[in-house]
């Protein structure tokens, strides 16, 4: 995704001073700023980008914040949040973060941050009353034994690798029957690794998750 932000800042015609930005201290990183920026109109802007895929878990407590997990379990959308504004921004007024803004040229003070935050949602195939815009949802999500509802002869099924996520579906792809993928799906989630799949019908083709939880 970084690639794409990258492309669209320059279309943009926004200078990239400073990607990646390692923060250090004594040894010891403390963290990195995505991108320092320089605007069309010369202002200066610190931008945190975050992509991420969320499942809706409706037997979690709290808001629909507080609901929305990895598909594996490793992150939360309300960690998430509070770590950028913990950690993440408040980071720019560090010491060290100083120093490397100095050889910038970059005053502090005269710097303003903004969050580019993009996600993909998925919620239960079980579920039918969500407390979510229906237009934020990319697909569902199935448990192993979900996995049944979808062996029909018609359907097709292609499991695409991590860094390919964020990409659209496409007909190309090189499919698998329904037992096929079963076996591959039983494996994955033996080992606790939810998957992204696609599934092609005679109609459309969905996006949707396997999860092990």
């Amino acid at each position: 995704m970084e690639y794409f932000m990258e492309a669209a800042l320059r279309a943009n015609d926004f200078r990239i001073l400073a990607k990646n930005l390692q923060i250090i201290a004594k040894k010891k990183t403390l963290g990195e700023l995505d991108f320092i920026l320089e605007t069309p109109d010369n202002f200066h802007i610190h931008v945190e980008m975050v992509y991420k895929f969320y499942l809706y878990d409706p037997d979690r407590k709290g808001s629909w914040i507080e609901k929305l997990v990895g598909p594996n379990l490793k992150d939360h959308l309300s960690f998430k949040l509070q770590k950028l504004k913990e950690h993440q921004f408040p980071m720019l007024q560090q010491e060290e973060t100083l120093k490397l803004l100095e050889q910038l040229n970059i005053r502090t003070n005269a710097i303003t941050q903004q969050l580019f935050f993009k996600a993909q949602l998925f919620v239960p195939v079980s579920t039918r009353i969500i407390d979510l815009d229906k237009e934020l949802i990319a697909g569902n999500f199935y448990k192993q034994h979900e996995l049944a509802l979808l062996n029909q002869t018609t359907y097709r099924f292609y499991i695409p690798e991590k860094q390919d996520w964020v990409c659209e579906p496409y007909n190309d792809a090189y499919t698998l029957n329904f037992d096929s993928f079963y076996a591959t799906a039983q494996q994955l989630l033996e080992q606790q690794r939810s998957f992204m799949f696609w599934c092609f019908t005679s109609k459309k083709i969905e996006k949707h998750f396997a999860c092990w939880w």
